[in-house]
């Protein structure tokens, strides 16, 4: 989540706008439950505190395995000239094939948190760029 964060708060305050769909678990003082939060792309202090806020709420689950269907659900929903960065710990075969289909519309970043993968980055199409974070 603070990669998110980070990221969004450098962008907003270089004049872009940002939108956020992440999902996850959310902590609460009765036990977990299931969160999502979606904001359509907006710039702005207001649009950068909205985001902030639900980041700070959630905590990613170990392992998602429906974000290649928000993809497809949400990529068709989005203007042209928007650009898509995901950010996830693994690459499977699904997520693959869903960055693959976004890419046929919109530029897209990935952004693994997770071990490299050089063969399956690899495969990616033009239009997917894969993303390291360096940690120094």
């Amino acid at each position: 989540m603070e990669i998110t964060a980070s990221l969004a708060s450098d962008l907003i305050r270089g004049g872009h706008a940002v939108g956020l769909y992440v999902t996850g678990i959310f902590s609460e003082a009765s036990g977990l439950r299931a969160f999502s939060f979606r904001a359509r792309p907006r710039a702005g202090t207001r649009q950068l505190a909205l985001l902030l806020e639900a980041l700070a709420q959630v905590r990613p689950p170990g392992l998602f395995r429906g974000l290649p269907r928000i993809l497809d659900e949400e990529v068709p929903r989005l203007l042209y000239h928007v650009r898509i960065l995901v950010i996830a710990p693994h690459l499977d075969r699904d997520l693959h094939a869903a960055l693959m289909r976004a890419a046929r519309s919109h530029q897209v970043f990935f952004l693994r948190t997770g071990s490299a993968d050089p063969e399956r980055d690899a495969q990616l199409p033009k239009g997917v760029e894969t993303l390291r974070l360096v940690h120094r």
